[in-house]
């Protein structure tokens, strides 16, 4: 699939215009993934778990073997969806199930 990329000035992200999507650089990413929790992102994070539980049930995931691993990137989603402008354009809800249905469609 051929993506169309340009370099976004102020947020040191990548967007690709056919789909719109945003991509950290390396170093971001790595900020966020370091960077604890805001007490405004813990009480969104927590006003929004039940996307984690809708994840686990969807795709019949055994709960014990992954919950850490999707705990994990869950957190790192309500990081960058605070972090990042152009994505509350969308519903945070919204926009982790279209993200997570895309990534199915392009594995596919």
């Amino acid at each position: 699939m051929e993506r169309n990329i340009n370099h976004m000035n102020h947020t040191n992200s990548i967007t690709g215009t056919k789909a719109d999507q945003v991509v950290l650089s390396f170093e971001k990413l790595k900020a966020l993934r370091e960077r604890k929790l805001t007490t405004e992102e813990a009480d969104f994070s927590e006003e929004h778990l039940s996307i984690v539980w809708w994840f686990f049930r969807e795709y019949k995931l055994p709960v014990n073997d992954r919950f850490e691993i999707i705990a994990l990137r869950y957190l790192l989603t309500v990081k960058r969806w605070s972090t990042l402008p152009e994505l509350r354009r969308y519903s945070f809800t919204i926009g982790c199930v279209c993200h997570e249905i895309c990534r199915q469609h392009r594995e596919a």
